[in-house]
């Protein structure tokens, strides 16, 4: 029985921001107010803080100033600044630089006159000042012509030309058969949210139109498990923004409000003696949102879903986070202490097991509160 590294260290509250931009992948989470960047959650290969050999960053730690927008991978991080630049640290993933892939040791410049950045697992996508998107998947980058949007799913890629028509490239799967990339998903389009196995697409009028893997925990907001292969409105109106993560998703709505579906798992990530993501456990139902999105919060700004935890900016400042704390993402100072253990019960397939010491999860709010 082989243990996996996974012990998880708290993280400490301090002061909010009112405005800002949130990303959360993995089991990490970025916030910019604009100028200042800030991160937490894991760190195995140093995706919060690439100063730190840290496995988690305990205390939300401020990277830079200049900041205008991020975006979270598995186990790397991207900043846009103010100056047009993409910086990237932690795992880089093969293929993406000349450089080594791996640990990148402190912040590196990707690219420079970039105007948009998107990330999700190893995938990442830039649209550049001139209005030209490329999409990284791998370890090959893709030419995709005229961008407005952008937005990267596990293994595809949404983005909006400039006649608001959006597009999908990627994994074929997701599409009716015999499709050609890239393949128009729609007409009249405002904006396009991707993660995971999930694809959205905010239409003009104001609904959210999803696509992708239902699966049993309704993480698309429709009542079927069926896979979605055109993009179908939930049912969610008046959308501003919208997010989704491994298994729940949601959007905001013009007058505040913060609709959410899905499921959150006691959801458990280990890591091998490297710091690379070794397996995942899903433990248990931690809170069950329903396959259809109700209401949740009022006077919410902008949302950010990790694999199994969220985070809502409030338009008075505040930054509310809810799920699974396996490396410190609620970010008020409690622990989730446990083991992943791989096992063998004789089926020839590697599985594994959780054993909980200490167990901080949260089905509740918890209030992440960030400043210096």
């Amino acid at each position: 029985m082989k243990k996996l590294s996974a012990l998880l260290i708290c993280l400490l509250c301090l002061t909010a921001f009112a405005e800002g931009t949130l990303a959360a992948w993995g089991s990490h989470a970025l916030f910019t107010d604009g100028n200042s960047l800030w991160a937490w959650g894991s760190n195995h290969m140093g995706e919060s803080d690439p100063a730190s050999y840290d496995t988690a960053v305990a205390v939300p730690v401020k990277l830079m100033e200049n900041a205008v927008s991020v975006a979270c991978g598995r186990q790397f991080s991207l900043c846009l600044d103010a100056d047009g630049r993409a910086l990237i640290w932690g795992n880089i993933p093969a293929g993406l630089t000349d450089g080594a892939a791996g640990r990148a040791g402190g912040m590196c410049v990707l690219a420079e006159n970039i105007a948009r950045i998107s990330a999700c697992e190893e995938s990442l996508a830039l649209i550049d000042r001139a209005g030209q998107g490329r999409y990284f998947i791998s370890g090959k980058w893709f030419e995709l012509g005229a961008c407005v949007k952008i937005a990267c799913g596990a293994d595809f890629a949404l983005y909006m030309d400039p006649d608001n028509e959006a597009w999908f490239t990627g994994n074929p799967d997701y599409l009716p058969s015999g499709d050609q990339m890239p393949y128009k998903l729609t007409g009249s389009a405002q904006n396009v949210f991707a993660g995971g196995q999930t694809g959205m697409v905010l239409s003009e009028d104001g609904r959210l139109l999803v696509f992708g893997a239902s699966g049993e925990e309704g993480r698309l907001g429709l009542d079927t498990g069926e896979w979605i292969t055109a993009p179908t409105s939930n049912g969610t109106e008046n959308v501003i923004t919208a997010a989704c993560g491994l298994t729940a998703g949601g959007v905001v709505t013009k007058d505040g409000g913060f609709c959410v579906w899905g499921t959150l798992y006691s959801y458990f990530t280990g890591f091998d003696e490297n710091g690379a993501f070794a397996a995942s456990v899903a433990d248990d139902t931690l809170i069950s949102y329903g396959k259809t999105p109700i209401s949740l919060l009022q006077g919410v700004e902008e949302i950010a879903f990790g694999d199994a935890f969220w985070l809502a900016l409030t338009r008075d400042g505040g930054l509310l986070c809810c799920g699974s704390n396996d490396w410190g993402q609620m970010g008020d100072g409690s622990v989730t202490v446990f083991e992943i253990y791989e096992e063998d019960d004789g089926d020839g397939e590697t599985d594994y097991a959780v054993e909980v010491y200490e167990n901080n999860q949260h089905v509740f709010f918890g209030q992440v509160i960030i400043g210096g």
